[in-house]
C-alpha cells in the first residue's frame, strides 16, 4: 500500500469519507459547493454584465471561484438568466511545435463556439423537458452552430456522453443502449428518466432537420459570436425564465510551460481575446479572465482596464486585520464535508487547541497552502501505517512544518511585488524597524506592515522589541509569548511547547518584516544554540 492508501484508511476508521486534503485543484474536488466561501465581489462577478478580470494567486481560489458561477447559471441551473461557456483548454495554442505564435481571434472562435455550442445544447434540453415552443427554424439553425463547430455532437458517441452528463447514476453500458436505440429510430424506448427522455428527443430533432445558416453572419470573428450570443439568448428565452446575457469564463492561461513562469507569453496567448475592445463590448455578451496576480503587470499592459471591472482575489489572512476567519471556515467547512467533525479530533492533547490556528497561519493566504500542510501533516502520522483512530501527534506536526517550509523556500513560483517591497540595503543603510507599542502597530522605516502582526506574531514582536539587540532563548520566548493566561498555551517547552513551534513562529514573522529581496535576515537574527536576536530596530 502507498502512503495514500495508508491516510485514506486511516482517516475511514475514524468516519470520513475521503480525504479533505488529497485534492488541490478546483476542478476535482467533488463537494466544492458545500465548502467554498464566497469573496466579497463575489455577486458583482456573478451579475456584473460587464467584461471583468479576475486576479487571484496560483492556488488562491480562481478556478474555484470559475466553477462556482458555472454551477449558478445554465445549463447547470435550469432557469437562470445567464448561460455560461468555459473556456479552458489552451493545449492548441501551446502544445504545438510552432508555439508561441502569433495568434487572432479567429484561431479562438472555432474552440470558443464548440464550447458554446455544447452548453447551448445541454441548456436547450430543459426547455424540450418543459415542452418550450420551437420552430424547426430553430432546430435547424442549433444544427448549424452545431454542425459548424462541433460536428461529432450529432455522433451516437457524444448522444451517450450527452445522457451521462443528465444521469451520472446511470451505467455507461445502459447509455449506450440508449443511444444505439435511438440512432436507429426506435421510437419507444425504456426510459424512465425525465431528462434522458428529453436528451434524447432534443437529439432526435436536432439530426432530422437540415442546417439553416442564420442572417448575418460575415467573415467577422466578432461578428460571428454576436450572431451567436443573439441565437443562444432568444432561443432559451423561450423556455418559462428569459435568458439575458452570455458569459465565456477564460481560465488555465497559465498551466502550461510556455505560460506559467512568463508573464510576455502569457500575455500574448491573449491578446486576441483581452485586447480586443470590440469582442469584449458585444451585446448581451461579457467575458471574465482569472488570471494569476504574479502576472498582473503585463497583462493589465494589454488590457482596456478603463473599461473593464477589475477584481483581485484575496483571503484576509494576507491582507487585512482579523485575518483568518475565512480561511478557518473553509478548513472547517471542508473537513465537515468529508464527514468529519474538526482537525483537533485527529489530535493528541497538545495539538488539539492550537493545530487548526497553526496550520491556517502558516498557509493562511494560499487555501492550497493550507491544503498542502494539511497532507504533510496526514502523511507524516500515516507514514508507518498507524492503528486505526490513532492520532496525530506533536512529533508528526514537527516533521510536517519542516517538510512544508523547505518546500516554500525551494519554491520557484515568483512572487508579487508589493508596495512596501524594498530592495536590499547596503550596510548601514537598513530601514529601521520600529514598533508603537501603545497603537500596537510595526514599521519598517517609514512604511507600516500590512496588515499589522496580531495575536502570537505580535506578542513575539513586541517581546523582541522590547530586548532589542539582547538576544532571547526559546524559554524566554516561550513565556513571553505562550505565558500561563493564554488559551492554548499553558505550556513550556518542556511538556510539549517544542523548539520548532517557536521557529515557525519566526519564521512566519520574518515573511511578513523582511524584503522579499533581501538574502539573509535584516531584523530577526538567529545565534546558533542561544536563541534569536532583533537588530537593525530604533
Amino acid at each position: 500500500m502507498g502512503i495514500e492508501d495508508h491516510i485514506e484508511s486511516w482517516l475511514s476508521s475514524w468516519g470520513f469519507r475521503g480525504n479533505p486534503f488529497g485534492k488541490w485543484e478546483a476542478g476535482s474536488e467533488p463537494w466544492l459547493e458545500q465548502y467554498y466561501i464566497r469573496r466579497p465581489f463575489y455577486e458583482q462577478l456573478l451579475t456584473g454584465r460587464k467584461s471583468a478580470l479576475i486576479f487571484a494567486p496560483r492556488g488562491g481560489g480562481k478556478s474555484a471561484t470559475r466553477i462556482m458561477i458555472q454551477s449558478e447559471c445554465r445549463p447547470a441551473v435550469q432557469h437562470h438568466s445567464i448561460l455560461t461557456i468555459d473556456f479552458t483548454d489552451f493545449s492548441e495554442f501551446t502544445e504545438s511545435p510552432i508555439a508561441p505564435r502569433t495568434l487572432s481571434l479567429n484561431d479562438y472562435l472555432p474552440s470558443v463556439l464548440r464550447q458554446g455550442a455544447r452548453r447551448l445544447l445541454e441548456a436547450t434540453s430543459d426547455l424540450v423537458l418543459e415542452k418550450a415552443n420551437f420552430s424547426t427554424a430553430d432546430f435547424a439553425t442549433l444544427r448549424y452552430w452545431t454542425e459548424e463547430y462541433a460536428p461529432d455532437f450529432l455522433k451516437t458517441g457524444y448522444l451517450s456522453q450527452f445522457l451521462a452528463w443528465r444521469s451520472p447514476e446511470s451505467s455507461r453500458f445502459q447509455l449506450e443502449q440508449l443511444a444505439a436505440m435511438a440512432s436507429s429510430g426506435t421510437t419507444r424506448l425504456p426510459v424512465g428518466n425525465r431528462k434522458l427522455g428529453a436528451l434524447i428527443e432534443l437529439w432526435r430533432r436536432l439530426v432530422s432537420v437540415k442546417a439553416q445558416r442564420p442572417p448575418g453572419i460575415s467573415g467577422s470573428p466578432s461578428q460571428k459570436m454576436q450572431a451567436f450570443v443573439r441565437f443562444a439568448v432568444g432561443l432559451l428565452s423561450l423556455g418559462r425564465a428569459p435568458c439575458e446575457c452570455v458569459y465565456l469564463l477564460v481560465d488555465g492561461v497559465d498551466e502550461y510551460d510556455i505560460t506559467q513562469d512568463d508573464p510576455s507569453a502569457t500575455a500574448k496567448m491573449l491578446r486576441p481575446l483581452i485586447g480586443n475592445l470590440h469582442f469584449l463590448e458585444l451585446e448581451k455578451f461579457a467575458v471574465k479572465f482569472f488570471l494569476p496576480i504574479e502576472q498582473r503587470r503585463e497583462l493589465e499592459k494589454i488590457a482596456r482596464t478603463d473599461r473593464m471591472d477589475s477584481y483581485t482575489l484575496s483571503w484576509p489572512g494576507a491582507t487585512e486585520v482579523g485575518q483568518d476567519a475565512d480561511m478557518k471556515q473553509l478548513l472547517r467547512k471542508r473537513i465537515n464535508a468529508y464527514g468529519g467533525h474538526s482537525l483537533g479530533e485527529l489530535c493528541a492533547p497538545e495539538l488539539r487547541h492550537w493545530i487548526e490556528d497553526e496550520l491556517v497561519e502558516q498557509g493562511g493566504d494560499s487555501p492550497r497552502k493550507v491544503l498542502r500542510l494539511g497532507q504533510q501533516l496526514f502523511a507524516e502520522h500515516c507514514r508507518d501505517n498507524p492503528e486505526p483512530e490513532s492520532e496525530i501527534r506533536l512529533v508528526d506536526w514537527e516533521r510536517a512544518i519542516r517538510q512544508f517550509r523547505s518546500h516554500e523556500d525551494s519554491a520557484s513560483e515568483p512572487r508579487e511585488p508589493v508596495e512596501q517591497e524594498v530592495h536590499e540595503a547596503s550596510h548601514g543603510d537598513v530601514p529601521q524597524l520600529r514598533v508603537d507599542l501603545k497603537a500596537k502597530r510595526v514599521y519598517r522605516g517609514s512604511d507600516e506592515i500590512l496588515p499589522p502582526p496580531t495575536g502570537s506574531e505580535y506578542r513575539l514582536i513586541e517581546f523582541l522589541y522590547r530586548r532589542r539587540g539582547q538576544i532571547c532563548s526559546r524559554e524566554e520566548i516561550a513565556t513571553a509569548v505562550y505565558g500561563v493566561g493564554r488559551d492554548v498555551d499553558k505550556l513550556t517547552l518542556h511538556d510539549g511547547l517544542s523548539d520548532e513551534r517557536i521557529g515557525t513562529l519566526v519564521y512566519r514573522l520574518r515573511r511578513r518584516l523582511e524584503p522579499s529581496t533581501s538574502k539573509k535576515p535584516l531584523y530577526i537574527e538567529t545565534v546558533a544554540g542561544r536563541g534569536y536576536c532583533l537588530k537593525n530596530a530604533a
